[in-house]
């Protein structure tokens, strides 16, 4: 029941205090000259934390496409689990035009507590937290 300058005491005065304007995963674009612009990702990559991201050309197109995966199980009493990823598949349309492709077509679905990615030789893999190792081989679909 206790407020937060109970908690922390006097020294809250010249404690750090900082200001979030965007709660959302996003991609960096170096637009040159020490300058970025910034884009969310598509709602899909909103749905819990990413802990993994691929960046392969998946579709072989010579573009670069976007793989993402997540989920956040190990939390403290108070916080609810970020639980919600299957993991998304982007790709790269040209442009800055990213099309979504869902678990069905890519073949991505991936619910555990994933904390990392790699793609090596056409195979998707993914490490969860007291899991198991994944290895998705290459959809048909990618080819979107």
């Amino acid at each position: 029941n206790a407020e937060i300058n109970e908690i922390i005491g006097p020294g809250i005065d010249q404690s750090v205090n900082l200001k979030i304007d965007l709660f959302a995963s996003v991609i960096l674009y170096n637009e040159g000259n020490n300058n970025l612009s910034i884009r969310k990702l598509p709602n899909e990559c909103q749905l819990s934390v990413i802990n993994g991201i691929v960046v392969a050309d998946v579709n072989n197109d010579g573009l670069q496409d976007i793989i993402t995966a997540g989920n956040r199980f190990n939390v403290e009493v108070e916080t609810t689990p970020s639980d919600a990823s299957v993991g998304a598949l982007l790709i790269n349309k040209g442009n800055r035009k990213w099309q979504t492709i869902g678990p069905v077509e890519s073949g991505i679905y991936l619910t555990g507590d994933v904390k990392d990615l790699l793609y090596i030789n056409n195979k998707l893999i993914s490490t969860e937290n007291s899991g198991p190792i994944n290895i998705l081989s290459k959809n048909p679909a990618f080819e979107l």
